[in-house]
């Protein structure tokens, strides 16, 4: 519950919030091609990312993994 509100509330006076304000400021003057490519980026990292978590907590579960 941390995290979200830390994410969903940035301090713009910090370094940190600064650089994903101005992160923000940079995507929105995307043209359309420039925007569907970032979100395809993100896209392809998130579903990494989460099939990394999930083989992580199958492994940390004990699970097995089976094939289809």
């Amino acid at each position: 519950m941390a995290m979200y509100l830390t994410e969903k509330y940035i301090n713009p006076f910090t370094d940190y919030g600064f650089k994903r304000l101005f992160d923000v400021a940079e995507i929105a003057k995307f043209n359309r091609e420039q925007l569907m490519q970032y979100e395809d980026s993100l896209k392809y990292y998130r579903d990494l990312k989460n099939s990394f978590d999930t083989a992580r907590e199958d492994r940390r579960m004990g699970r097995k993994k089976t094939r289809a």
